[in-house]
C-alpha cells in the first residue's frame, strides 16, 4: 500500500521550511490517488491530513516519502526527502513538470478529453457556450472569446458581462488563431461541433484540450454538421441542450450551477404545458422568423420547436432546413400573419418594410412585425433563456388573453437575478 515512512533517527526542526512546506501545498492543490500511511512517527512530529484527501501537511522535515497518484490511467511514482520537497520553488517545479490532467470528459462530438481537475483559464469560441457560461457563473475564468461574439449575442448583451469589453478574442466560429490561443495559456478550449476537424486535430497536436458542444443529441453522422437532420428534432434539442449544460458545468466546475439552471428551465417548460391544457389552440398562426438579408431558419433547428411549444406554425420548416437565405417571393408564398425580429437584429424591421417586393405582405401592410425581447433567443441552437422564458413571452404574445403579464414578469425578474445576477429591468 502506497504510504510514507518515518525515518526513526532524530528530528531537526527547521520552522521556516515547515512554514514553506505549508504553502507549497496551497500551491499545488494535488489530487493523491492513494492512502498514506505513517509508521512510527518520532516524538513532536505534527502530520495534518485534508478531510478530502488533497493536501498533506507536516512539520517534520526528514522524511521520505513515496507518492502514488494516478495521471490518465497511468501510475507514477516520485520519490524525495521530505527537506527538499518543503521548498515551494522545487514543490512548483513538481507541480509544472509532475501533475497532469486528471479526468477524462466527454464532449457533443463524443471525443475523450483529458483535463485538469479544476479549471481556471477557458477561451470560448461558441456565443451559446459563452452565454451558458455566463448563466453558471463562469466568466471570471473565461480568458478568450469569439471575434463574433457581439454581433451574434448582440450589442447590448455587454451590460450582462461586462468582462467581455477587452476580451481577446483568438477565433471565431470556424477558425481558430493558434498563436494568439497559445499566448492566452488556456486549460482548455470550447468550440462549436461544427468547427473543421483540422483545428481540433492541430490543438490536440499543440496539446491543448478542445471540447465541441452543439446542445443537440445526433446520430453519429450528423454530431459535427451545422444543419443535422434529427428523427425527432424536439426531443434532440431539448436532451440535448440539457446534455451541453451539464457538460459545461463539468468543464467549468460549476455542476451544481448547471443543475440548477436545468431544473429551472424543466419547472418553467412544465409550467407552459400545463397552460396550453386549459385552453385549445383551434388553428396555429402562421408566423416567420425574418433574420439579416431574408435568412431564416427551417426545419431542423430550435426555432420550429419554440414556435410549436408557443402555439404557432413556422412557416419555414416544410421549405427549408436549417440556416438559409430566401427570395421575397419565397416568402409571399408562405404568407405568414405574423412576423418575428430577434433583438441582435435591429434593423431587420426596417428592411423588410423597405423591400417593394414585400409591400403587398399582409403582416408588413398591417405592421405585425415584433421585436423579440433579448431572452427570447429564437437561435439555431437552443438556450437556457428561450426555453423558461422565449417560449412563454411569445406564447403569451399570439394568446394575451390566456396569461398573466404581470406573473410573467416576476419570472423573468427571478431568472436574471438567480443566472445573470442583475435586473431584467
Amino acid at each position: 500500500m502506497p504510504g510514507i515512512r518515518q525515518k526513526t533517527s532524530a528530528v531537526r526542526k527547521h520552522t521556516d521550511e515547515s512554514a514553506q512546506h505549508a504553502d507549497a501545498c496551497k500551491y499545488g492543490k494535488l489530487i493523491f490517488h492513494s492512502v498514506f500511511m505513517v509508521a512510527k512517527p518520532p516524538r513532536g512530529t505534527e502530520l495534518h491530513f485534508s478531510a478530502n484527501g488533497r493536501f498533506l501537511k507536516t512539520a517534520h522535515n526528514r522524511c521520505e516519502r513515496i507518492i502514488i497518484f494516478r495521471v490518465q490511467r497511468i501510475q507514477y511514482r516520485f520519490r524525495k526527502t521530505c527537506a527538499r520537497f518543503c521548498k515551494v520553488q522545487k514543490f512548483r517545479k513538481f507541480v509544472r513538470n509532475a501533475v497532469i490532467a486528471d479526468r477524462i470528459v466527454t464532449d457533443q462530438l463524443g471525443r475523450d478529453v483529458t483535463l485538469p481537475d479544476e479549471v481556471k483559464r477557458i477561451v470560448v469560441l461558441q456565443h451559446q457556450s459563452l452565454n451558458a457560461l455566463n448563466e453558471l457563473n463562469a466568466l471570471d475564468k473565461v480568458v478568450g472569446v469569439q471575434e463574433s461574439w457581439e454581433k451574434s449575442l448582440g450589442k447590448n448583451y455587454i451590460r450582462l458581462a461586462p468582462s467581455l469589453k477587452d476580451m481577446p478574442t483568438p477565433g471565431d466560429l470556424k477558425v481558430i488563431n493558434y498563436e494568439a490561443v497559445l499566448k492566452l495559456k488556456p486549460d482548455v478550449v470550447i468550440v462549436t461541433n461544427y468547427i473543421p476537424q483540422e483545428y481540433i486535430d492541430k490543438m490536440t497536436e499543440l496539446k491543448i484540450p478542445v471540447i465541441a458542444v452543439s446542445f443537440q443529441r445526433s446520430d453519429a453522422a450528423d454530431k459535427g454538421k451545422l444543419n443535422p437532420t434529427f428523427k425527432d428534432d424536439e426531443a434532440a434539442y431539448t436532451e440535448g441542450f440539457y446534455d451541453g449544460i451539464e457538460l459545461l458545468g463539468k468543464v467549468a466546475n460549476r455542476e451544481k450551477e448547471a443543475a440548477e439552471l436545468i431544473s429551472f428551465v424543466k419547472t418553467s417548460q412544465e409550467q407552459l404545458k400545463a397552460k396550453f391544457s386549459d385552453f385549445i389552440v383551434d388553428k396555429r398562426p402562421k408566423i416567420y422568423m425574418a433574420n439579416p438579408d431574408l435568412t431564416t431558419y427551417g426545419s431542423g433547428k430550435y426555432t420550429g420547436i419554440m414556435f410549436m411549444r408557443a402555439g404557432a406554425q413556422n412557416v419555414a420548416a416544410e421549405s427549408i432546413k436549417g440556416y438559409k437565405q430566401v427570395s421575397a417571393e419565397q416568402v409571399l408564398a408562405w404568407a405568414p400573419q405574423m412576423i418575428f425580429v430577434q433583438d441582435r437584429y435591429p434593423q431587420v424591421p426596417a428592411e423588410l418594410k423597405s423591400n417593394p417586393q414585400l409591400a403587398n405582405l399582409s403582416a408588413v401592410k398591417e405592421d405585425k412585425i415584433y421585436m423579440m425581447p433579448e431572452y427570447a433567443k429564437a437561435w439555431g441552437y437552443p438556450t437556457a433563456e428561450a426555453m423558461a422564458l422565449g417560449e412563454w413571452w411569445l406564447a403569451m404574445k399570439l394568446y394575451p388573453k390566456h396569461f398573466d403579464e404581470a406573473e410573467f414578469n416576476k419570472k423573468v425578474e427571478e431568472f436574471y437575478q438567480k443566472f445573470y445576477r442583475t435586473s431584467y429591468k
